[in-house]
């Protein structure tokens, strides 16, 4: 296999199949295939016995897989070309006489149309499934499939071998050979595919510089095993210590590593039971060549074959994970983008007012009240009145507006500051009862763990959403913090709701989404129990934040008595919104 490596300089790696070969990489393919020819007498017993896989075959299908239609009379006729020149040579050198030519040709062309049956098999295989991956063994199915494609002509070869050695046609020298192919193209077409076209990994494998070690010694003990001893079985229940270290590499290794190392298991237990090296008994001396190599070659192609297969499943499933924690932590940065982008907005937007708007309707004010002193009649005195009633009004709800959009600053506010500013809120603008408590740590103990403005945010949406669809008049919250982060329940004995049933008015549940997406997005967990007629008990989770990062601290900041008068609102989620809300019966 030596001669293939010497196709990798002159291809285009990377391209997919059905997109053609540079013609320097054909003139490879074809000298590769003669090398090989060759080489692959290893792999017969005697030249009139089948072997258990012929190389050359894998570059010939490969050869035909990503070649275009049109070029499969040129590849056919340098194959035949080949195939007739090499073997002729080889039987007038062994034998000392040359073939029939007719018998000759017969077989080249048979062996061509088993090769091209596979090749459609492949095809028609891949378009069932609906396969789009690159690669050969793609799916079980193709395990199947490809001896169906060679059938036709592995029927021709073993009936013109019966007819050429006038002996009766034999069955199982149609399976051997139908396995041959099969085996052959399963076990060393992925090796020549990614020579010819990169092996496209798709993430890099798990499997370490020492565990390489360990998986290279685990095949170098089977190999000491397998041909240095010289066992005589009639069995090869022993070949099944393959599949550990087989299944090992396939898990935790490249689709390079695996392509090779099945490459090369393959090619040396075939010259092993050829030649009767170690453990192989010499099969064709004892007459038991049948027999014995359907064995074997069963048993390459499935554990060539699963772990091939298992090899692409875990490296795409872990790309998918790979790409799925890459979506997570883009989302993640995006939500905290757009929290810092909204919270800079709205403090900008509330300085803009208290900058320009609110103090206009002030110094509006002040020349109302200035002209009212002035006005002597009484019905110009009352629309002076109405009009400056009207500008304080106006100014009262900017200024709540602008209290609104910016809130206190959290970073520094302790969390029973946070609850109760939260309580002052809810039980001034919406009539609304909180009862908090702090649980699981000392006051005194230090800070809590977590972002201050996430949990004070999660905090404001949940407690509306009790007020709007609880039907009753207070809520409860208990917050606990400790070094791994802040817990926090919110309960209430209302109505309840089925959290996997869709709202009563079919509209999403947006508040508890958006808590949830924003909870998830900085590390932390929601979940909610709740039923019809039983309450809601929400409960979320929040990781510490990181060393520098602010937190809330448990007990009050100084200057910052629990008892100060709290604003009147703070910053909460979009759709919470901040003016009265008609109470419902439906979570948001």
């Amino acid at each position: 296999m030596d001669s293939t490596a010497a196709m990798n300089p002159t291809c285009a790696v990377g391209a997919g199949l059905d997109s053609g070969l540079a013609p320097r990489a054909i003139f490879w393919m074809a000298l590769s295939y003669a090398v090989l020819m060759v080489a692959s007498l290893a792999l017969k017993p005697s030249l009139a016995i089948p072997s258990a896989l012929w190389p050359p075959m894998a570059l010939e299908f490969c050869a035909f897989l990503i070649l275009p239609i049109a070029q499969w009379p040129a590849i056919a006729g340098i194959g035949t070309l080949l195939d007739l020149s090499i073997i002729t040579a080889v039987i007038v050198f062994l034998q000392g006489k040359a073939p029939s030519p007719v018998y000759l040709l017969l077989l080249t062309l048979t062996a061509t149309m088993s090769c091209i049956g596979m090749v459609l098999a492949f095809r028609l295989s891949r378009r069932a499934i609906d396969a789009d991956e690159p690669g050969v063994l793609v799916a079980p199915l193709l395990l199947f499939a490809l001896p169906v494609g060679a059938l036709p002509g592995c029927l021709l070869t073993a009936w013109a071998h019966a007819v050429a050695a006038n002996q009766p046609f034999m069955p199982l020298d149609v399976a051997i050979r139908c396995l041959s192919a099969t085996l052959t193209v399963v076990s060393l077409s992925p090796l020549v595919v990614g020579l010819l076209r990169g092996f496209g990994e798709p993430i890099r494998a798990q499997a370490g510089a020492k565990e390489k070690v360990f998986i290279g010694a685990a095949f170098s003990s089977l190999c000491v095993l397998y041909f240095g001893i010289p066992w005589h079985l009639d069995r090869f229940m022993e070949l099944m210590l393959l599949a550990a270290p087989m299944l090992w590499l396939s898990v935790r290794c490249s689709q390079r590593a695996v392509a090779i190392v099945c490459a090369v298991v393959a090619i040396a237990i075939g010259v092993a039971c050829a030649h009767g090296i170690g453990y192989f008994p010499p099969l064709v001396s004892l007459g038991t060549w049948r027999d014995g190599i359907v064995s074997a070659q069963l048993f390459l192609l499935i554990i060539c074959g699963e772990a091939v297969l298992i090899n692409r499943i875990v490296l795409k499933e872990r790309a998918l994970l790979r790409d799925a924690k890459n979506k997570e932590a883009i989302l993640a940065a995006y939500c905290k983008a757009l929290d810092e982008t909204e919270d800079r907005t709205r403090r900008d937007t509330a300085r803009d007012l208290h900058d320009g708007v609110s103090q206009i309707m002030a110094g509006q004010s002040m020349i109302l009240d200035a002209l009212r002193r002035r006005i002597a009649s009484p019905h110009s005195r009352n629309m002076v009145d109405q009009a400056l009633a009207a500008c304080k009004e106006a100014q009262s709800a900017v200024r709540v507006t602008i209290e609104d959009l910016s809130p206190p600053e959290l970073d520094r506010a302790s969390m029973p500051e946070i609850l109760t500013w939260l309580t002052s809120f809810f039980a001034q603008r919406y009539g609304f009862g909180v009862k908090w408590r702090l649980a699981g740590a000392d006051p005194a103990a230090g800070a809590v763990a977590g972002d201050s403005g996430l949990i004070y945010r999660s905090l404001k949406e949940l407690i509306y959403n009790a007020y709007k669809h609880s039907h009753v008049d207070v809520v409860h919250v208990v917050v606990a913090s400790d070094s791994s982060g802040t817990s926090i329940s919110v309960s209430d004995e209302g109505i309840g709701f089925e959290p996997q049933a869709p709202a009563p008015d079919g509209r999403l549940r947006f508040g508890l989404a958006h808590v949830t997406e924003r909870v998830a997005a900085a590390g932390g967990c929601l979940s909610v129990t709740s039923s019809a007629g039983q309450g809601c008990h929400i409960t979320l989770h929040l990781p510490a934040r990181s060393a520098g990062a602010p937190q809330a601290s448990l007990a009050p900041s100084p200057g910052s008595p629990e008892s100060a008068e709290p604003p009147v609102s703070m910053y909460g989620f979009t759709l919470a919104s901040d003016r009265p809300a008609s109470r419902s019966g439906k979570r948001g």
